[in-house]
């Protein structure tokens, strides 16, 4: 996806700035542009973005402020864009991006200076957001911190000055996205602050991928551009992973059963045979019942709905087998354990799930000397450059006795004690100990799989583990 970018720029009047503005634009890629504070009268807003902006269109809203405070301009052959709301401190969006046909919104904002002046801003994003189904993004200048951290210089940031913004990512479910490059986004030279931000609702997650925002260097403004990119995510090797939700499907016990005759060389061999002969099995259940979960409960719910009530009895146990196991699938993902049996599988709960993965890329990370190294490929060479370096590289040297003597040590019964072989019942209890929802080992099978089949398995795995 193309990048967008929202900018104060403080006066677009000027030729100097509004070349900057042209060569920045055309540095980056971008497509979908909100620039703020332009301070251009409503009858020459037509001829400075079209200097600036040729062959593209553009909307503002001059019609709700004198001297124009936002024009948000875009490529009409990358993104198709529709006005839904526009007031004096923000414009509202419809945005398809149409190489992809993603649908999402878009709200360009720029707060006022006074607090009691951006009453109605906060009124209007409540409005939006309360009422919003979809992905959605807020960007812009909100001139208010988030966090007392957020200004250095001038007034120390009270608690009052944040709860504008806390109260509304709070009540609107909205999350600040995770930024580089420089923190402070406005200064005077004196004071220096974040007022520029960008958030996120978490359905955004249903339709992209990993987002990233970074906070550019300033140009012939006080602010900082803040540009969203959309680099593609790493997709590694599909590995196995068990899925709590098979152990439900009549077939499979039969799979586990088809595989108990296996004998390897020793009972550590036979448990590692046993669980590599069934995954192909596990791999067909899943492809030919699972694969479509959410359009089988869309299936099965409008079966419900429709329906006459000598088959709603049928047509319900249908409905909540697959809403369990759509459930079953959201908590092992997500790992969730307050997901309940009647909480809905909605694209929320996809999306929570898909972005707890996302928020653990690493896009952007500093080598040891301070050099910012950006992508997840150029992240992978330096981790693994960094581990290279720092392990196996040197002998261990053998703990010193006199250093030993001198803590506390363990008695010989005490030692003698933890070389007892495990029994069955330990090894059982330590592997039930484990939430079902907790990630699985190498090998792709989690403690669900163990406990659902222990009957079976069990005496397999404490062989080995007694090996």
């Amino acid at each position: 996806m193309d990048n967008i970018v929202s900018c104060n720029i403080r006066g677009l009047n000027g030729p100097d700035k509004q070349d900057d503005v042209k060569i920045f634009l055309h540095t980056n890629k971008i497509r979908l542009a909100g620039l703020l504070e332009m301070k251009v009268k409503l009858e020459n807003m037509d001829a400075v973005a079209s200097r600036i902006f040729p062959g593209w269109t553009w909307i503002h809203n001059s019609n709700a402020h004198t001297r124009g405070r936002i024009l948000l301009a875009w490529k009409p052959n990358i993104y198709q864009i529709t006005p839904v709301y526009t007031s004096e401190q923000l414009i509202h969006c419809s945005a398809v991006q149409l190489t992809t046909n993603e649908h999402f919104y878009i709200t360009y904002v720029y707060g006022k200076n006074q607090e009691l002046q951006r009453q109605q801003l906060w009124s209007d994003l409540h409005d939006i957001a309360q009422n919003m189904s979809s992905a959605c993004c807020l960007i812009g200048d909100f001139n208010t911190n988030l966090s007392k951290e957020g200004r250095i210089g001038g007034l120390e940031v009270q608690d009052q000055d944040v709860r504008e913004l806390t109260s509304l990512l709070e009540d609107c479910e909205l999350h600040e996205l995770r930024s580089t490059g420089v923190y402070f986004s406005w200064t005077n030279k004196t004071i220096y602050s974040r007022i520029d931000h960008v958030f996120l609702n978490d359905l955004w997650y249903d339709i992209f991928d990993y987002t990233h925002s970074h906070y550019m260097a300033m140009g012939l403004s006080d602010h900082t551009p803040i540009m969203l990119q959309f680099p593609t995510s790493p997709k590694p090797a599909t590995m196995f992973q068990f899925c709590n939700m098979w152990s439900q499907h009549p077939d499979f016990q039969h799979i586990i059963a088809s595989k108990l005759h296996i004998k390897g060389k020793s009972p550590l061999h036979t448990l590692y045979y046993f669980l590599d002969q069934i995954k192909p099995q596990l791999g067909k259940l899943n492809r030919t019942h699972f694969y479509d979960l959410k359009e089988q409960q869309i299936r099965a719910r409008h079966d419900l709905e429709e329906n006459a009530a000598s088959q709603e009895k049928e047509a319900r146990a249908n409905y909540l087998s697959i809403l369990n196991s759509s459930l079953a699938l959201i908590r092992q993902q997500s790992k969730c354990e307050w997901l309940k049996y009647g909480d809905e599988c909605s694209r929320l709960f996809f999306a929570q799930a898909k972005k707890r993965k996302i928020v653990s890329y690493i896009y952007s990370l500093k080598d040891a000397i301070g050099v910012q190294a950006e992508g997840f490929k150029e992240v992978g060479h330096l981790l693994f450059k960094f581990y290279e370096e720092n392990l196996g590289q040197q002998e261990r040297k053998p703990l010193s006795e006199v250093i030993i003597s001198q803590g506390l040590v363990l008695t010989c019964e005490q030692q003698l004690s933890l070389c007892v072989p495990f029994t069955d019942k330990d090894i059982k209890e330590a592997i039930f100990s484990i939430p079902n929802h907790k990630s699985p080992g190498p090998d792709g099978y989690s403690s669900g799989f163990f406990k659902t089949t222990w009957a079976q398995t069990g005496p397999m795995v404490c062989s080995a583990a007694c090996a």
